[in-house]
Formats: structure tokens, sequence, C-alpha cells
């Protein structure tokens, strides 16, 4: 046999096993396959047992334990659980309690988000008696009765309630129903001048329904003293609802109490008509009940009695999923400023067709993120304990690949409890399979992974939502500007242009001062402190094309530190870059520098190229090379030509193709294409022998990991005699062109 997850010695009430674990219990009675045979386990083959539960709402069975008995004198047992979850009776004196892989309290949290969201979750029954324990009590799974005794209503509602039908005869002037002719003669011989009445009356006070009343009345109670114990909105849902069905069934004249208790007991399914079947679910949960209640169990038979306790973690965890799915989504919708997620939906279960007309060969994912007929993403759940990857089952993994490929989509995931989160490339179609799973399992965490999820990939094409979840989660800070505007967050003519930088700078620090910081005594400290953010800020601007970025700023405070970070967004781009965060307040004695240990640049305007490298002015049409060449144009304000001319060189940049030339164009003054330059190599930082070190360049505390410096062939920098003058385009990153386009062009349009 395998490990085992616990040894016990025979004779104890309950055995805890895990959720898909096993346990062994030694020195047995020789009488313990004659109790498992009364416990209602079924024999396999010789020596195994298994455990099996119909569910209420249909003829299914569902597998709970298996036990294998060992040892000569058969005094040993093996107990292997399924994932199916609760507690079942091993002999007619002891139990199995099967314990999921995570917290019972994030099952019953998970049941009722489930629960509020659709009511289908799929639940399976187990005998009273197995459930009646030391360790789990009436308290402690009312909410799944209450849940069971609401649907099986529902049925009942459909379907119409039992009643009597009794005949009621009485004299009087002002009756209702049919005369008795014969007896209102009788009457009026005897000098009675009332006619006879005959009415039939509906009953509907009979035995069965009154339990479903008593039932109710309990689950009420409960309710109310656990009120203070669970805060949750479907808690208070599900309450209003039982309380609301309860009301009905008395404005039908039923009622109950402890002197029908003996009718109460005696009651059972068989006693209904064939027809009234549809009861058995609230009946069952309703005996349940009042056996609870009473504190003590009835035996009318091993499968009469049953409680829909025992659940498909499986089946929990999928719809659960789909609850949290759902959640996140709308969470992103909230702070989607521009309405561009309106066609986003979460689609459980999606039925794919791969052969046309036949309906009936299918693939069904657990969930998909679809906009119209398009599907972002692909998501299976996969309730797997610690350590299983379901990437490297092949069966998960082929079902998965299936769905992407039917459905065409590069986006995968494993939707896992208590696995490491891990992200794999597909080498051949560039696919993503992701593993969502928090580094510790809780409801909060997992909400998290799934929100963080779905958030990337819809900022894939939407990638303003990085801004938009920024102000979301903190604080919009631009003086004179509400988050209702956010939808003109991209609008050249709104209120997040930096046409004028500096009066642009100075609404973020007043917006911060005045609206968001403690950390602002008065105006002296701000005009003080805070000029250095108000360049930066102004500087960033600058560094960007007013007429096709606009600037989203916000205010956060961390650790007590007030910051700004800003986010700027390309009209029609399909990026937003973020500078920061800038300390809002800074003072003599600190470093001037970006919060997170970046440093304003020292080439920024404040240092003096040691050499330049520059040979002269030339002429475009006078630069040697083929016209089919490829130059890389580099943008750079004027701060950052010291670099250019100290070193021969340009960095730090990353490059997907070759070229032969560069050519920068600088985005402040005239705003032109000035130099040109004929490429050496492309070498790390590190070996490129700067004038100066390399973060000395820049305003980070370090260099990204793939950021190349380009050296110059020596003697061939040159500043244009003929700069390209701007058009209505400018390069807002590297762009790439040729270099008899740039020979020709009249301006930055013509070859860029």
């Amino acid at each position: 046999m395998s490990a085992v997850d616990e040894v016990y010695q025979y004779g104890q009430d309950t055995f805890n096993v895990p959720e898909r674990g096993k346990i062994r219990i030694e020195g047995c009675p020789s009488s313990i396959t004659d109790q498992l045979r009364r416990a209602s386990f079924t024999r396999e083959s010789p020596g195994v047992y298994t455990k099996s539960q119909a569910a209420l709402d249909d003829d299914q069975e569902y597998q709970v334990v298996t036990v294998t008995v060992d040892g000569d004198e058969d005094e040993v047992l093996h107990v292997e659980a399924t994932d199916i979850i609760g507690v079942v009776s091993l002999t007619p004196s002891s139990k199995v309690q099967v314990d999921p892989k995570i917290e019972w309290e994030y099952i019953f949290d998970m049941l009722l988000a489930v629960y509020d969201q659709n009511r289908s979750i799929e639940y399976h029954g187990i005998p009273l008696q197995d459930f009646l324990s030391d360790d789990i009590h009436l308290d402690d799974v009312f909410v799944v009765l209450a849940i069971n005794y609401l649907d099986g209503l529902e049925a009942i509602q459909r379907n119409g309630y039992i009643r009597d039908l009794d005949i009621r005869r009485f004299d009087s002037l002002d009756g209702r129903g049919e005369i008795d002719v014969e007896q209102t003669l009788l009457n009026h011989a005897q000098g009675n001048l009332e006619p006879h009445w005959i009415r039939n009356e509906t009953e509907y006070n009979n035995a069965v329904n009154s339990l479903l009343h008593y039932a109710g009345k309990t689950l009420i109670r409960l309710f109310r003293q656990n009120a203070a114990e669970h805060d949750h909105p479907a808690y208070d849902r599900i309450f209003s609802e039982v309380h609301r069905e309860v009301e009905r069934l008395e404005s039908m004249g039923i009622g109950s109490g402890l002197d029908r208790m003996d009718e109460y007991r005696e009651l059972s399914l068989y006693d209904l008509p064939k027809q009234r079947q549809y009861y058995r679910k609230t009946f069952d949960v309703a005996k349940a009940i009042l056996s609870s209640s009473l504190g003590q169990q009835l035996r009318d038979g091993p499968r009469e009695l049953v409680v829909d306790y025992v659940l498909n973690m499986e089946s929990l965890f999928e719809q659960y999923s789909q609850v949290v799915i759902e959640r996140a989504l709308s969470k992103v919708k909230s702070y989607d400023y521009l309405d561009k997620l309106d066609d986003v939906t979460p689609v459980r279960s999606p039925s794919v067709n791969p052969f046309e007309g036949e309906k009936k060969i299918s693939h069904q994912p657990d969930h998909a993120l679809q906009e119209g007929d398009e599907t972002l993403a692909v998501l299976d759940s996969k309730y797997y304990a610690e350590g299983h990857d379901p990437v490297k089952d092949s069966s998960s993994r082929s079902r998965l690949f299936s769905y992407a490929y039917l459905l065409h989509s590069d986006r995968l995931a494993f939707l896992c409890p208590l696995l490491e989160p891990k992200t794999r490339q597909v080498a051949q179609t560039g696919a993503e399979l992701q593993i969502l799973s928090p580094d510790e399992f809780s409801l909060d965490a997992y909400d998290g992974v799934i929100h963080e999820y779905l958030h990337e990939v819809l900022a894939e094409d939407a990638p303003e939502l990085e801004a938009f979840r920024a102000v979301a989660e903190n604080k919009l800070c631009l003086d004179g500007v509400t988050t209702a505007e956010l939808s003109e967050a991209t609008s050249m003519s709104g209120p997040f242009t930096f046409k004028d930088a500096k009066a642009f700078s100075l609404r973020v620090i007043k917006s911060a001062a005045n609206e968001h910081s403690w950390n602002v005594r008065n105006r002296h400290d701000l005009q003080l402190e805070g000029e250095w953010t108000r360049d930066q800020i102004q500087d960033r601007c600058d560094q960007r094309y007013e007429h096709t970025t606009t600037c989203v700023p916000v205010f956060r405070n961390e650790d007590g530190n007030d910051l700004i970070d800003l986010y700027f967004l390309q009209n029609g781009g399909k990026a937003v870059e973020k500078e920061g965060p800038f300390k809002l307040l800074t003072d003599d004695n600190e470093e001037k520098k970006p919060e997170g240990g970046s440093r304003k640049t020292s080439s920024g305007g404040t240092i003096q190229p040691r050499e330049n490298h520059v040979v002269d002015k030339i002429t475009r049409s006078d630069i040697a090379g083929d016209d089919t060449a490829t130059i890389a144009v580099f943008p750079t304000r004027p701060s950052g030509l010291p670099f250019l001319k100290e070193n021969n060189a340009w960095g730090f940049v990353r490059a997907n193709r070759d070229f032969e030339y560069v050519a920068m164009y600088v985005s402040r003054g005239p705003k032109e294409i000035k130099y040109v330059a004929k490429v050496r190599d492309m070498v790390q930082p590190e070996e490129a022998k700067l004038q100066r070190p390399p973060l000395d360049y820049v305003d980070r505390p370090e260099i990204a990991d793939g950021k190349m410096v380009v050296r110059f062939e020596p003697g061939s920098l040159y500043e244009l005699a003929d700069p390209v003058p701007f058009g209505e385009r400018a390069p807002q990153s590297l762009e790439y062109t040729t270099l008899g386009r740039l020979k020709q062009a009249n301006s930055t349009d013509e070859m860029l």
C-alpha cells in the first residue's frame, strides 16, 4: 500500500481523512466486514468495500470512500477518500470525516457566493445518522440546509401543495357553495327558514406541510442566532427568502407546534402519494432539521433521512471560480472609463462544435473570457492537490490546448487553489499558459489573482486601464478635474493635455497639496520643498509630444510619504508609460531623486560634455551610403545630447532589428532630426567605455536588462546642415526608416 496520512487505533468515534487522502485503522474486531455492510458499504471485490451516496435531485451516485480490509484476521482497514467531502458512517458506531484541502470556513463562503450568484451548486446526500456527530452540528450546516429547503419549495410551488378537501355543511341565510334542496325543505318543515349549504373547503394544514413549516421556523431561529457570525450579503438574502416562504405557508393556514411532534416522527416519505415525490427534497431536509433540533436521530432506514451536506469539491470549485471571474470582470469594468469593455463577457462552459451540423459533438472548457465572437482567454478550473501540476497531466493539457485551438485564443490558464503560480510559453504558437494560484490560499487572495489576470489580459487591447486602475486604487491628482472626466483621458481637447507643461505641473502639485496630502503644512513648505517635484513633472511632460499624448497624474501615500505617479497615454497607442513615483516634498538634505532609489540624470542640463565627437555639419544629400540602408531614429531631449557628444554613442536602448545608421530627433526647441551617425556595434553598457559610470546618465536605480549602447564609427557623427523639420508626426520611441527617405524628406511625416 502507498503512504498513509494517519494511522488510527480502532475504537474512536470519528476518523479524519484528507480529501483524496488515505488512513489506516488498526486493531479492528473480527466482525468488521459485517459492520461495514451494516453501515451501507457495498462489497466490490474480496476485501474491498465502497461507500456511495445518491444526490437528492437525481439518481446518480457518487463514491465517497473506499475501504480495503487487510491483515491475517481482517484487523486492519485502509480507507481512501475521493474529492467528496463530509461525514459518512464507517460502522454503526463510528464515522469517517473527509476533510477538504482548504479550510472549512472557505468551503461555506464559496457555497454562499455560488448560491448568491446562481443557486446551481451540486450537492450530494448523506444519511442523517452519519451526519450527526460531535464534530459537525446543525449550526455548522444550517445554511446548506436552508438552500436545499428553498430549492425544494420551488419544486413544490411549481407542482402544487398536498391538500385535503373537506365537505362542510351549514345553515345560513348568507352562504356560499351549493344548496342541499332536500335538507333545506326539511329545515322549512321544522320552522327553520335558513337554506342548508354544502361547501368544499381546501385544507393545507396537514402533517407534511406542517412539518415543512416547523423546519422553516427552526431555520429562521438558527439564522437569528448566528447572524453576528456571518457577514455575507448572501446570508441575509437566504434568511429573507426562508422568512418569506414561512409567511407564504402561514397565509395558506399552515402552522406547526410541539403538539404535533408525534405526527412528524411517524411521517415517512412513503406515506406521500407517488405523484407527490417532488416533495422529497424539502421533506428530507425538514426531517433532518426535526431530528437534529430534537437532539436525537430518526432511524427509519439507511437512505431515507439525508441532508445535502456532502459536496463535490471539483464542482464547487469550478462554480466558485466562475463567480470570482464574473466578480473580477465587474471590478475591471468599474474603472473602464472609456467603455472599451462593454462587449466583454465571462462565459461558463461555452459549447464549441468542431463539425458543421453535428451539435452532439462538442468541447466545453470550464470558463472563457469573450468579446463578441472573439475569445480573449480560455480557463479551466483544476482542484488539484499541492504539487500536482495540471500542465504535466497530458489529458488536462490536451483538453486545454484543444479548447484554445478551436476558440483561436493565445491566452490559456489553469485555475488552481493550492499550486505555485507559473507562466509557460508555447514554443510553436507563442501562446501563454499560466497556472493562476495565490501564494497562500484564501478567498481574498484567490479573488486578487483572478482580478490581476483579467486586468492583464484586457489591458493588452485597452492599455489605459493601467492608469485607470491606479486612480481607482489611489487618487486622481489634477486640480479642477474629477474621475468622471477620465472618459476624456485620451482626448486632445480634454483636461489631461499638457500643451503648457509648466501650468500642468502646477495643477498636479496644487491638487496633491490641497486635496490629498496631510504633510503639506503651509504654502511656504510647498514652495520650498515641492519645486523639485514640479520641475520633474514638467520635465517628463516636455519629453513627450504634447499633440498626441495625455497625462493622468495619480497621488498615493506609501509609508507616510506623499508620492505622485504620471501615466502618459498615447492617443491611439498600444502602451501606457509610467513615470515616478516622485515625492511631493523633498528637503535640502535629501538627494533629489524619484522615490525608490532612482535619481535625476546628471546629464539633465547639469553637465557639459567632456568631449565633442560631432565632426562637423553635413547636408543630407552628402551622406554616403546605399539609399536602402536602414536608419534607427531615436528621440531625445536636449539634455540627452551630452551623452551623444562625449561618447560618440547612444544608449540605453533595445532594438529588434539590424540597422546601419542612427538619426537623432531632438524633441525640444526647433523639434527636428538634427544628428546622424554610422553604426559600429551594439554592446552592453559596462563594455561601452563611457566617459562616466552608466548610472550617472539615468534617473533610475538600475539599467534594465537587455538595454544596450549603440556605438558609432569614429568620425561619423555629424550635425545636419539641413535638419528634417517636424511635421505632424514625430517619433515617440525608436522607429525605423531608410537613408533614401531621410535624404528626400521635407518633414518628419515623409520619412516615418
